[in-house]
């Protein structure tokens, strides 16, 4: 499941402990956003227990936006033990999204 969060909730989350997540960056008038959503959801149910998947709303949290540099919609945000390890712009399929987290955010490439 997805977890609507804030900025505050976001540097709580990415401060307190060593999290591994997914931040979806979004507003609701983008249409890749919207495009995203789903693609999101199936993963976010495929990685249950490993990676915890959060988005957030630029519109709604601009100074989150300026800090991260989320210069376009959507952006995704890969975060592991609280750092971020990669970040991309666009609208991108589910095996794309999961070569990045096979690579980079699990200890092992196992997972399909």
């Amino acid at each position: 499941m997805i977890q609507k969060i804030d900025y505050k909730a976001l540097q709580t989350k990415l401060n307190e402990n060593k999290v591994t997540a997914i931040i979806d960056c979004y507003t609701d008038w983008c249409k890749y956003c919207v495009l995203l959503a789903p693609v999101l959801d199936e993963l976010s149910k495929e990685m249950e227990g490993k990676i915890e998947f959060c988005k957030i709303n630029t519109d709604e949290n601009p100074d989150f936006a300026r800090e991260y540099e989320v210069m376009s919609l959507p952006t995704i945000l890969f975060i592991k033990e609280g750092k971020i390890v990669e970040k991309k712009a666009g609208f991108m399929p589910k095996e794309a999204i999961m070569e990045i987290i096979n690579s980079k955010m699990l200890d092992t490439a196992t997972v399909n």
